[in-house]
């Protein structure tokens, strides 16, 4: 071995070392913004799945108004239906009561 070659050896050789820590930092780095990345990901995620929801249960309360109001217009209309039709008897009793009175008055007495 020459009285140079071991100049050159720790030369390589702390520029192997230096080269290996320059790696680490660089794998480290790269460690560091995978997991930054990950959480940023995570966190996004997170943010829509909560908007998700809430448009979700927003448009679920639109719904259950929509049928709330179809339901209560429905049992108008049912209610109103009913007040016509016994409306309509109440007439027809009004109207006949008189001579249904006459017709089993008749019957009895044999009118």
């Amino acid at each position: 071995m020459r009285k140079g070659d071991g100049f050159v050896h720790n030369d390589i050789i702390e520029k192997l070392v230096k080269l290996d820590e320059g790696l680490r930092h660089i794998t480290a780095d790269a460690i560091k913004e995978r997991e930054n990345s990950a959480k940023a990901s995570h966190e996004q995620c997170a943010g829509i799945e909560k908007k998700l929801k809430e448009e979700f249960e927003s448009k679920l309360k639109e719904g259950q108004v929509i049928i709330e109001a179809e339901k209560e217009n429905k049992l108008l209309k049912i209610n109103n239906e009913k007040a016509e039709k016994i409306k309509l008897l109440e007439d027809n009793f009004k109207n006949n009561c008189q001579v249904w009175e006459d017709e089993i008055y008749n019957s009895i007495i044999g009118g």
